[in-house]
């Protein structure tokens, strides 16, 4: 996520957490990075025989702009 975003528009990120500038086109991104999940969530889920999982976990969301 955050070459995605460019490092040099990154204020601070974690494990699940990105903050970040002067970024239009995040909803691309997020939708990038969520289907990149998916994929691996279904490979693991699949060799492992796991029950689905929740799409929530471990998915990027947007959560708005702040100032």
């Amino acid at each position: 996520m955050i070459l995605d975003l460019g490092p040099e528009n990154v204020i601070y990120g974690d494990t699940d957490c990105v903050k970040f500038v002067n970024k239009e086109e995040l909803v691309d991104i997020i939708e990038k990075h969520n289907k990149e999940i998916d994929r691996e969530v279904k490979i693991i889920s699949n060799k492992r025989n796991m029950l689905e999982t929740s799409p929530k976990i471990g998915r990027w969301k947007d959560e708005g702009i702040f100032t």
